[in-house]
């Protein structure tokens, strides 16, 4: 005889970093991705990021506030990246230089959103990178610069 099996068993939420010196974008990414109740979103400050991965859990995406890309003009922060290695990185800024654009490219992002962040971005991002196999994918094919008037910007193909 076939019984049924009541016992529901929790699903186990997936770990997100997040980090951010800008509690109100913490606040807006933690929110978003809370409310979806698989995400697990553990906040922590910018620069933690360059310590490397917590020795007590890893997660299985990184969601790095840039702000204006000064943290890529830092020293270490490719290296930083390195530890990261395997972990699908998000990054998210303002406007970013050509310097700073080439920096981001040397550390591998897998996806780059640019502020003010649009939720259905966010989650598209986190989404895709969470789906097994695409996780190690850079959804960046290439930056073209554009020049000219006003609103000229750079551009991440995908």
């Amino acid at each position: 005889m076939n019984a049924i099996n009541t016992k529901v068993t929790p699903t186990k939420r997936k770990q997100v970093a997040l980090f951010s010196s800008d509690p109100n974008f913490k606040r807006d990414v933690a929110t978003r991705l809370d409310a979806l109740a698989i995400y697990d979103v553990r906040v922590s400050e910018t620069s933690d990021f360059l310590k490397g991965p917590p020795a007590d859990t890893r997660p299985g995406i990184v969601i790095l506030d840039l702000g204006n890309g000064e943290l890529l003009g830092r020293p270490g922060i490719v290296e930083a990246r390195a530890l990261w290695a395997s972990v699908p990185l998000i990054a998210v800024s303002d406007e970013l230089s050509s310097e700073q654009t080439r920096v981001l490219v040397r550390m591998n992002a897998s996806d780059w959103l640019h502020k003010p962040l649009d939720g259905k971005e966010l989650l598209n991002a986190v989404t895709f990178h969470d789906t097994g196999n695409q996780g190690t994918k850079s959804r960046i094919i290439t930056f073209i610069g554009a020049s000219g008037g006003a609103g000229a910007t750079t551009l991440a193909l995908s």
